[in-house]
């Protein structure tokens, strides 16, 4: 049985409780039906032990070798071919201008791209779920939940913050994976100053090449930023209007959670990770 506190949107949650000291008594224990695959790699083995818990019929995603159906969701690269209020129009030009974007970004949809989707779930509904490794937590990714959060309420902007502020966490998981050997004391205030130190510190790469709205030296990040960005809002325009609000889940509170690498975390673990974040962020409860 499923039962949920709220399908429409999410509320923050106040506590600060690691979701690893919550009860195990809260939660029914798991029963994985699926095993680790050769070769599996993290992003393949969240969905598929997501696919477990809420079973696989309603689950799309292109790790578990269900491509996403883009009829699901329309999601351009250009915001302005999306109607939005507004009011969220502001946020995504200011969004964008901070990125220091030019605002050509061509015809590109990303809704083959979403990591996984949601489809007709009785308790969760339709809605995007994405799973953020390393890559995603750049100061680029920082300055985007920073004017998001100005705006918008969503439950998981303040531990992507925490994440995207932990220079330790940039400087030995983050950066590594856009090549970058280089490390920071401080996250940078602004895009300027990180492109300054990225032109100090990065050799050019597919990493921190220049791309289609983002024409500098580190505009692959930014892109990575502003799409992740577009993901977050997709719910709100009017195109959109069957989805909830997005679910997202990173790879480092997993971690954090169980005070080991995601690698070492066994699937019965994931599986209650999984469980109690949909609790303590989203207020879904599976049991």
């Amino acid at each position: 049985m499923f039962i949920c506190r709220s399908n429409n949107e999410p509320q923050i949650k106040t506590t600060e409780t690691p979701i690893s000291d919550i009860s195990r008594t809260e939660l029914e224990p798991v029963i994985l039906k699926s095993k680790t695959k050769k070769n599996e790699n993290d992003e393949a083995r969240f969905f598929r032990v997501f696919a477990d818990l809420i079973g696989i019929d309603y689950l799309q995603a292109k790790k578990i070798e269900k491509p996403i159906d883009t009829d699901l969701v329309e999601l351009p690269c250009d915001y302005r071919k999306l109607s939005f209020e507004p009011k969220i129009q502001l946020m995504l030009r200011q969004i964008l201008e901070a990125l220091d974007s030019d605002f050509e970004y061509g015809n590109t949809s990303l809704a083959s791209h979403i990591d996984g989707f949601i489809i007709d779930h009785p308790v969760i509904g339709n809605r995007i779920i994405e799973f953020d490794e390393e890559q995603h937590f750049t100061p680029s990714r920082k300055y985007t939940i920073d004017i998001l959060a100005e705006n918008l309420e969503s439950p998981y902007f303040q531990e992507y913050l925490k994440i995207c502020n932990d220079t330790a966490y940039l400087n030995s998981e983050v950066f590594p994976k856009h090549r970058i050997s280089a490390g920071m004391r401080t996250v940078p205030a602004n895009i300027k100053e990180f492109r300054e130190w990225l032109d100090m510190s990065a050799k050019s790469s597919g990493y921190v090449e220049a791309k289609n709205g983002f024409p500098y030296h580190g505009g692959r990040i930014s892109q990575r930023a502003y799409y992740d960005t577009l993901r977050d809002v997709a719910h709100l325009a009017k195109e959109n209007d069957h989805l909830n609000p997005p679910l997202r889940f990173a790879k480092k509170t997993l971690e954090n959670a169980y005070y080991k690498s995601f690698k070492n975390i066994s699937d019965e673990e994931l599986a209650e990770g999984i469980k109690k974040l949909l609790w303590t962020f989203f207020d879904i409860k599976l049991i």
